[in-house]
Parts: structure tokens; C-alpha cells; sequence
């Protein structure tokens, strides 16, 4: 049996981080990490950490919600992605997500 669990997150005001994790036969076949930031009343992505074809890896997104970087990471869990966007918020464009 398959089920969907999508759960957000709230830094701030303007900043979430949106869950999407798909569980079958108790474990996580796929997830989906992404931090948010509300600009001119649109949510933009501006880090996701996913394990999309079964390969986890980090992407970065410029600040009109284009991709700009993919690069292969280690495997996340929502509390780590939290803390990280919750301390290094302002600067997780200019870091080197994939070594964290």
C-alpha cells in the first residue's frame, strides 16, 4: 500500500519548508524537501532536496523560481532540511548544500 504525506512547515512569515514524502510498505520511496520564500505575494523555491530517480541531490533556484543548480547530496530528513533553512536561511544560495 502506497500513501502520501505532505506536511509545511512555518519559518516566518514569508518562509516555509513544504514536505512531500511517498511511503510504501513502511519505507520512503520518494521525498521532497523544499524551502520557500513569499516575494510579491507568490511562494518561490529557493532550495529543494529530493530523491527524485532514487538519487538524492540538492537544487537551487534563482529568484524568479528558475533551476540554476543540481548537484548530488546526501539523503535528508524534514527536521535536518528545518534546521538548516532555519539557521543559515539568508545564506543557502551561497553555500555548498551537497557537503552538508
Amino acid at each position: 500500500m502506497e500513501e502520501a504525506e505532505r506536511q509545511t512547515v512555518w519559518l516566518r512569515k514569508t518562509e516555509r519548508v513544504d514536505s512531500l514524502r511517498i511511503i510504501r510498505d513502511g519505507r520512503v520511496r520518494f521525498y521532497s524537501y523544499t524551502y520557500r520564500v513569499k516575494d510579491r505575494g507568490r511562494w518561490k523555491p529557493v532550495v529543494r532536496w529530493d530523491n527524485y530517480d532514487s538519487q538524492p541531490h540538492v537544487d537551487k533556484y534563482d529568484e524568479n523560481g528558475g533551476l540554476i543548480e543540481q548537484r548530488p547530496a546526501m539523503a535528508k530528513e524534514l527536521k535536518e532540511v528545518v534546521h538548516l533553512a532555519t539557521i543559515f536561511r539568508r545564506n543557502l544560495m551561497a553555500m555548498d548544500l551537497a557537503e552538508l
